[in-house]
């Protein structure tokens, strides 16, 4: 989740369920929004809906396809609380993803944004995080769901998240946000 912070910034969520397959198929897929099962689609919706738009916009950046991030939020009955997605473009050759660098310069030209500093972000990837910081962004959050994490999925576990480099801040509720990014909330 990405926020834009006195103008426009990204804001990443992670669905509360991540069994609402893409249209037509039958596969499991999840959206990029730190919102899980423990939280209800209330609460999330309190969460977003608490950022002064006045200092932020919110939007979710995903490696999900916009068909099925716009139906993950329209089900969460999120979607009238992120003001623009970026997804991938499975149909265009070569597409970004993050924690590619020209995902996230992507978001940040139609964000029509140049200073990276103005960006905050939250992800519960820390490779995602790392690579956002090392473009620049302004406020980087690892959400670290559950207090234990990889750097990847196949690497080892940290032995203290908290302790993870390459990010301004460690969170492990959603609901921390209002905390390290109080400067955003009314």
């Amino acid at each position: 989740m990405s926020l834009t912070k006195h103008a426009t910034k990204p804001c990443r969520l992670r669905p509360l369920s991540n069994q609402i397959p893409p249209s037509g198929t039958s596969s499991l897929h999840s959206c990029d929004s730190p919102c899980r099962s423990h939280l209800t689609t209330l609460t999330c919706r309190q969460l977003l809906a608490d950022i002064d738009r006045g200092k932020a916009r919110v939007w979710a950046l995903t490696n999900a396809y916009e068909i099925h991030a716009s139906r993950v939020l329209a089900t969460l009955n999120l979607r009238d609380q992120i003001d623009e997605i970026i997804f991938c473009d499975y149909t265009t050759k070569g597409f970004a993803c993050k924690p590619e660098p020209e995902f996230y310069q992507l978001a940040m030209e139609r964000a029509g944004l140049t200073d990276p500093k103005k960006c905050l972000f939250v992800d519960d990837s820390l490779l995602n995080c790392r690579a956002a910081k090392q473009l620049g962004w302004g406020h980087v959050v690892w959400f670290c769901e559950g207090g234990t994490a990889k750097v990847s999925m196949h690497g080892p576990a940290l032995e203290d998240a908290r302790k993870a480099e390459g990010v301004d801040a460690v969170i492990f509720s959603i609901l921390e946000l209002r905390d390290v990014w109080s400067f955003v909330y009314k």
